[in-house]
């Protein structure tokens, strides 16, 4: 999910404050100020809540000296928060406590690490279809080295079919490169009604 950094002007708790808000500008407070620290993230919306909470804190010190008032830190979540609610003081220690608390539930790519996307705005997210048990991926790249890994080990140990389980002999069969079949009937039973016999691919080893 993203997490959005804006400068605040609280209706009831009064005050100037800096936000971190997990969900995006719609779980931002709606006492929102023009942006005035953009080179520092304000208004930027970040996919690691550590990013988010270093760039409020740099805001909230810029903001301070620039201005001499006082500034409050506050970050909220996505199921916590709602358009219109305000956040509650925190410390610089605290935030930052708390983003890593978020990044650590965060879904990541089984390859790098990297975090992945929402599910709610990106739900086309990266994976194996024959190994869904492998995790998901940020990328086709990553996705791709797995699987290249994958093959490495087959080839290494020994081809088996993916649909009757059946060592796969000198000749064999992909689909949509992918997979290995020991006859076009298993890669046909395999894929169901989706199979499209121009998409099946007879190899020899």
């Amino acid at each position: 999910m993203p997490y959005v950094v804006t400068r605040q002007a609280y209706y009831y708790q009064r005050g100037l404050w800096v936000e971190v808000a997990a969900g995006g500008f719609d779980y931002s407070g709606p006492d929102m100020l023009v942006e005035k620290f953009k080179h520092l993230g304000e208004g930027q919306e970040f996919r690691s809540p550590v990013d988010a909470a270093a760039a409020a804190v740099a805001i909230a010190k810029a903001w301070r000296e620039s201005e001499h008032v006082v500034v409050h830190l506050t970050a909220k979540g996505e199921v916590a928060g709602y358009f219109g609610a305000e956040g509650e003081a925190m410390s610089s220690r605290q935030v930052q406590r708390w983003a890593k608390k978020e990044y650590a539930h965060l879904d990541k790519c089984a390859r790098c690490g990297e975090i992945l996307p929402s599910k709610k705005s990106h739900p086309g997210r990266y994976y194996l279809p024959e190994y869904e048990d492998e995790g998901e991926f940020c990328s086709q790249h990553c996705s791709d080295l797995v699987f290249e890994d994958i093959v490495k080990v087959e080839v290494e140990e020994g081809f088996r079919c993916r649909e009757c389980g059946e060592p796969v002999g000198r000749i064999s069969y992909t689909y949509e490169g992918k997979g290995a079949y020991c006859s076009a009937g298993c890669a046909e039973r395999h894929h169901g009604p989706s199979f499209e016999l121009s998409k099946l691919k007879q190899e020899e080893r």
